[in-house]
């Protein structure tokens, strides 16, 4: 039966109580069909049974912040509460049972007139009979497991998005696609609304730097990349701040990294290459020890008397380097220091001549071939 808390009119029934059929219909009209609106200005709210059983649906005003909207442990077999606040939300308690119903939103209910409960489905005002639907903030967290999906939601996971300005920090909101304008340095990529796992495929418009961080914004090569208009790559993210650039395709068609040689990898080359030699400058006193940091090609000058001893392996324990030496007018002898052997050609003083110094280290052995060039 149910629980409006209308008197029986027939005698004996209820003794005492008697009342027109006009109110007992007005009562039924009332909780059938009537609109309670309540004034949350002061706070919660909680219903008396009287308000409770006087309407159908339930409507806030002066929402400012989120409230609960406390029901009575009265039966009723359906009532709305329509949340016509464009912001904040409205909790429906029971006991220790909560429904909420976000801004815009309708939540439908069912009260049984136990201590807790209250049963409640949240409905999309005008959705035609869908259940509440997801905003596409929800879609892109990708959290909530009540709430359809429509199409225009989805598409935020992969429409074109508004073009995004370059920035040290780039933050990419609705969709999948973007275009990044400017050429500002980026040190990092992030999304409005975050998510492990979300990608997003880039066009740049402009040459600007995309510097490498391990622990923010990993590049191919883990190298910094100077980007081309027309450029794209592909970035998810992957742990939190932690951005990875997939794949990185350059408008040219270029390759982003060319073939290298790898410590730990056979390669055959097809191609032969080129190199600027360093200049050692001028050698006149002391001993010159070349590094081969400095390139495996270097030309130095002979301006003095000085010793020449074999370049260090560094971690490794062999390498191969060619010197060219040019005499000038103050030349000096040059004597070698710590070579296992030295073969070729005999040195000279005399101004403007040159000479070829091959040089190998290998397994702590070293050889000096010296080559005159005139």
């Amino acid at each position: 039966m149910h629980d409006l808390n209308i008197p029986a009119i027939a005698d004996g029934q209820a003794a005492d109580q008697w009342q027109t059929s006009n109110d007992g219909d007005a009562a039924i009209a009332n909780a059938l069909a009537d609109i309670l609106t309540v004034d949350f200005s002061g706070g919660d709210v909680t219903l008396t049974s009287t308000q409770f059983r006087s309407a159908m649906t339930f409507v806030p005003s002066g929402l400012s912040a989120t409230r609960a909207l406390t029901v009575p442990a009265v039966k009723r077999a359906l009532f709305f509460v329509h949340n016509t606040d464009a912001g904040d939300s409205i909790t429906v308690t029971r006991g220790s049972t909560t429904v909420s119903v976000a801004a815009g939103k309708i939540g439908a209910f069912y009260t049984d007139g136990t201590a807790n409960g209250l049963v409640g489905t949240v409905l999309a005002t005008g959705s035609s009979g869908v259940g509440s639907t997801a905003s596409t903030t929800e879609v892109l967290t990708g959290t909530n497991t009540t709430n359809a999906v429509t199409p225009d939601a989805l598409a935020a996971l992969w429409e074109k998005g508004s073009d995004v300005a370059s920035a040290a920090t780039v933050s990419l909101g609705e969709g999948g696609y973007f275009h990044i304008t400017g050429t500002t340095t980026i040190t990092d990529i992030d999304w409005t609304t975050a998510k492990d796992g979300r990608p997003a495929l880039v066009i740049f418009d402009g040459a600007l730097t995309l510097t490498h961080n391990a622990a923010t914004l990993k590049l191919p090569g883990n190298a910094n990349i100077t980007t081309a208009a027309g450029d794209r790559a592909l970035f998810v993210q992957d742990a939190s701040d932690n951005v990875i650039c997939i794949l990185y395709v350059r408008a040219d068609g270029t390759p982003l990294l060319s073939t290298i040689l790898r410590s730990d990898t056979t390669a055959n080359l097809t191609k032969g290459f080129t190199a600027t030699g360093y200049s050692a400058g001028t050698k006149s006193s002391g001993t010159f020890t070349p590094d081969p940091a400095n390139g495996n090609l270097q030309y130095a000058t002979n301006g003095g008397s000085h010793t020449l001893a074999p370049p260090s392996t560094g971690s490794g324990n062999a390498l191969t380097m060619v010197i060219q030496y040019t005499n000038n007018g103050s030349a000096g002898a040059i004597t070698t220091s710590s070579f296992t052997k030295v073969t070729g050609d005999t040195l000279t003083t005399t101004n403007g001549d040159d000479f070829l110094f091959h040089i190998t280290v290998l397994n702590g052995f070293s050889h000096l071939n010296v080559v005159a060039l005139q």
